[in-house]
């Protein structure tokens, strides 16, 4: 017996707005696994205890909170979370990221240091870089030694 898969083809740039979409591959909270609940409670206890009582601070660029800030994510593992285990990631699956950085998104100014870090700093390299850059930069960023 053979078995025959489909895959649903990527769409480009805009075409979610005028494209159909089956209902059946759209990912909503309540599919949520117990660890990608584990996860945004994680990322929500961040925001509300680390980022919030710092706002003005980091709107008023207060030198060292940003840095500070990195470090601490860096040390729960969540600057590294979309990047390969090889790499000193966590490699943690794309719902589990875009949860990641929808409840890290409302963190005021933070946003930029965060979304600089992980996407400026790190994706160009895992997707474009060569082997060799990818071993000596993407472990320092993960863990924030390096700064991007």
């Amino acid at each position: 017996m053979s078995v025959t898969t489909t895959q649903t083809p990527a769409l480009r740039g805009g075409e979610f707005i005028i494209k159909s979409s089956d209902t059946a591959q759209t990912f909503v909270p309540e599919q949520f696994t117990e660890e990608q609940q584990l996860v945004k409670q994680t990322c929500a206890d961040f925001l509300e205890q680390h980022i919030n009582p710092n706002r003005v601070d980091l709107d008023k660029q207060k030198e060292g909170l940003a840095l500070d800030l990195l470090n601490r994510m860096a040390d729960m593992g969540l600057l590294g979370a979309h990047i390969p285990e090889s790499y000193g990631g966590m490699m943690m699956d794309f719902n589990t990221n875009t949860i990641i950085s929808d409840i890290l998104g409302p963190s005021g100014g933070f946003t930029v240091s965060f979304a600089v870090q992980i996407g400026i700093g790190m994706l160009p390299i895992l997707y474009f870089g060569t082997e060799a850059q990818k071993q000596k930069y993407l472990p320092e960023l993960i863990s924030a030694h390096k700064i991007a």
